[in-house]
């Protein structure tokens, strides 16, 4: 599927350079002389002063008011920034920040009674922010996706417009509603979306004791073992150990984390932003 009702667009990051930067602000300034007074456009600093509040939020519930706050004054009365799974499925990793309502918080369920959300199919598949009026959207949704998005329609969020968050490492969107004809300031409300997103990540990682963080060997081990697909005897020939030394340094590895298998391991690596660090130095306790 292909979201052709949208423009794509890339916003320069801060330091993307000068170029990026006059381009970014020219757009701005075009969109913004051709634009109605009420057309909600944000000033070049809006994300900027948006990402110094975040950094100055400390709990994943304050972020989330923030950012559904900043999205109010940008034009969008309805806003769901969320992953697509159950809170227990994705754990310190699962967001779930909105202004839906109680009552219609149903609605941005992963699936229910084996349909899948419509929403959060079009995020997974469309790279670019879609319509949800968008015919190719709907075209490729199934009877049940088309009467939960009619669902939700109905529920008063009409005309709204979703894109996956940039960058997460487990599936996510962000969701406003209604949509508007204006890119520019659609394409900064998903920047600061998955800004938002990360920060609430972030503040929901497990704190760990130094004592609790694997060490440089049994981050090895385990990323050797399940990133890369070597057996036991490949592990101990790239490390130059024994495969009993293997065999002791991950369980010694899944103990730390609190696993009960390599597989959930890998899992805690994640959640705890230890996948792609190299551990700590220091030899594992079992040695």
């Amino acid at each position: 599927m292909r979201g052709g009702v949208l423009s794509k667009l890339s916003l320069a990051d801060g330091d993307a350079g000068q170029a990026g930067a006059c381009a970014e602000q020219a757009a701005d300034q075009a969109s913004a002389e051709a634009a109605s007074p009420d057309a909600g456009f944000a000033p070049p600093s809006l994300f900027d002063s948006f990402a110094d509040e975040c950094d100055r939020a400390r709990t994943p519930a304050a972020t989330g008011r923030l950012f559904v706050q900043a999205m109010r004054r940008l034009g969008f009365e309805h806003v769901a920034l969320v992953t697509h799974g159950a809170p227990k499925q994705w754990a310190s990793l699962s967001v779930f920040a909105h202004n839906w309502g109680e009552a219609r918080a149903e609605l941005l369920a992963p699936q229910r009674e084996g349909a899948f959300n419509p929403i959060f199919q079009g995020a997974e598949a469309i790279a670019e922010a879609f319509a949800w009026s968008d015919p190719a959207f709907r075209g490729a949704l199934d009877a049940r996706g088309r009467s939960w998005l009619e669902e939700i329609e109905r529920a008063g969020l009409m005309s709204g417009v979703t894109q996956r968050v940039r960058g997460a490492i487990v599936p996510a969107s962000c969701s406003l509603a209604p949509a508007r004809e204006a890119p520019i300031a659609i394409a900064r409300a998903m920047r600061m979306a998955a800004y938002a997103f990360h920060h609430i990540i972030a503040l929901q990682r497990p704190k760990l004791a130094q004592t609790d963080l694997l060490t440089q060997r049994e981050h090895d081990c385990l990323s050797l073992a399940t990133l890369e697909g070597l057996r036991p005897r490949e592990v101990a020939a790239a490390l130059g150990v024994r495969i009993t030394t293997v065999r002791s340094m991950r369980q010694s590895a899944c103990l730390r984390l609190g696993a009960r298998s390599q597989e959930e391991a890998v899992w805690r690596m994640l959640e705890t932003g230890q996948l792609f660090s190299r551990g700590r130095s220091g030899r594992p306790r079992s040695w």
